[in-house]
């Protein structure tokens, strides 16, 4: 789980801000706020940020984005880091942005950090915590790199520094290279965070909406009781070409989308709610579609982009 969130020049934050998930000594309701051994505290099992307009909350949800994002994908060769600093102050986009997560994993805390320009990673460091003692696994300045004790003369993960781009973690880099040893905190962003946005939409919801699936009986009993008028909700196949994608598009599908892999394609002008999955080795697109009951009780088909906003934003919440 998270324990807390540090980020500095960031978008809204120019100096340090910290979150943190550990609880105070309120004594109220203390039963229900776990006490983690690792830290010997009691850590919130949840919280709320609230504040004004333009107080910076979804800024610190693009911070945690943006780790996520930065630890898993990367950035392409030569290409230029998305972060964005601060703007208002004197000290330009070149001021590196600093952030920290420190990630309860297996019942040991993990300080994972790093700090980086548009240009490059300027440093980057991993610790395992306990309660009386800190143990490096790596610190990374620049382009030189040292090493905790237990993993000093490790020549893999000498190897693998140097294969790290400089607008590249190294943690990314050694994941891909199956360097196991590192993987913990990729693993957590990876298979652990999930992120909802006030426009984030359920991604697999068109995959599996359709006879054959266990949750098409549900949703058809359900919707209508929600007053939408739609009896049913179904799924069509779509020629890839007619979807008008640019070349560039489908490439980047036939390379990212493996075996019963499925995307969501969202915007574009082809219709909404697509989804693109691979089949016995071929792209297949389908699309979501609803059925409403005509007056002598057949099923007649919509498309979702005739549904009101209102019916849109039920259907995918």
């Amino acid at each position: 789980m998270l324990v807390s969130l540090s980020i500095a020049n960031w978008m809204s934050f120019r100096d340090l801000t910290k979150f943190s998930m550990v609880a105070s000594k309120e004594k109220q309701h203390g039963a229900r706020v776990p006490t983690v051994s690792a830290l010997k505290s009691r850590i919130l099992p949840v919280a709320t940020i609230y504040g004004g307009n333009a107080s910076g909350k979804t800024n610190l949800f693009k911070a945690l984005a943006f780790i996520r994002r930065f630890i898993l994908e990367g950035s392409k060769p030569g290409g230029l880091i998305t972060v964005e600093p601060f703007r208002l102050g004197p000290e330009g986009i070149d001021t590196p942005s600093s952030f920290v997560v420190e990630l309860l994993i297996d019942n040991r805390i993990h300080d994972y950090r790093f700090a980086l320009t548009r240009a490059r990673v300027v440093h980057e460091r991993l610790a395992i915590l306990s309660r009386t003692s800190e143990d490096l696994v790596f610190e990374r300045t620049m382009d030189s790199i040292q090493w905790g004790q237990a993993y000093q003369g490790d020549q893999f993960l000498e190897f693998a520094f140097r294969g790290t781009r400089e607008n590249q973690l190294f943690l990314t880099n050694a994941v891909s290279q199956r360097v196991d040893r590192l993987d913990s905190v990729y693993r957590w962003f990876k298979d652990c965070l999930e992120l909802v946005a006030p426009d984030s939409r359920f991604e697999p919801f068109e995959q599996f909406i359709d006879e054959r699936s266990r949750l098409y009986s549900t949703m058809k009993a359900a919707l209508p009781n929600l007053d939408t008028g739609i009896h049913s909700l179904g799924t069509e196949d779509v020629p890839l070409k007619a979807l008008g994608l640019p070349d560039a598009i489908i490439s980047k599908l036939e390379q990212d989308i493996g075996e019963n892999g499925t995307v969501r394609l969202l915007g574009g002008t082809g219709p909404e709610r697509v989804t693109v999955s691979r089949h016995r080795g071929e792209l297949v697109a389908r699309k979501l579609v609803t059925k409403h009951l005509g007056a002598d009780g057949r099923e007649i088909r919509f498309e979702l982009t005739n549904e009101s906003d209102g019916t849109q934003r039920v259907i995918d919440l």
